[in-house]
């Protein structure tokens, strides 16, 4: 069976990686560095779920937000928006309330945690999988077996 895909559109090519490291055992993970690559990806991987960063310059990722809603394609795709750290605001021209009034299914802040992104994308695609066909509900069962997995281990290590 093939992997279900994610796409992650952000500058930081570190937090790009991060994405990948975390889904990429039960996922692909495309990723794009910038708004033209980002929607070409968008288009044409038909993603289950986009994870939309900081594009440069200010306003870029409205922009593609925009256009993601636009799009006959990528219109129904679930959007998770990660917003810059709190210190950026000022200095990357970014206003919080902007973001917030995006059309997403979850409006996070950085710094993020792996484990604090699973559950995120898991949260929304068991949403996602209940009106959508069975290939995403079996995505859905195996996030949910992966995220048991999780709390056990995070269990054992605090122990």
């Amino acid at each position: 069976m093939q992997r279900p895909r994610i796409l992650v559109i952000d500058v930081d090519t570190d937090f790009v990686e991060m994405v990948k490291m975390t889904f990429e055992p039960y996922f692909e993970v495309v990723s794009a560095l910038n708004r033209n690559e980002g929607m070409e990806q968008a288009k044409k991987k038909a993603p289950i779920l986009i994870i939309l960063g900081y594009l440069e310059p200010r306003g870029t990722s409205f922009q593609v937000h925009n256009e993601l809603r636009e799009n006959l394609t990528t219109k129904n795709t679930p959007l998770v928006v990660v917003d810059v750290c709190a210190e950026e605001y000022h200095r990357k021209g970014w206003r919080r309330y902007e973001g917030l009034q995006m059309e997403a299914e979850d409006y996070v802040s950085r710094p993020l945690e792996p484990s604090d992104l699973w559950e995120i994308v898991g949260g929304i695609l068991r949403r996602t999988a209940k009106q959508e066909p069975a290939d995403l509900k079996e995505v859905a069962n195996r996030m949910e077996d992966v995220l048991k997995e999780i709390d056990r281990i995070e269990l054992m290590l605090t122990r």
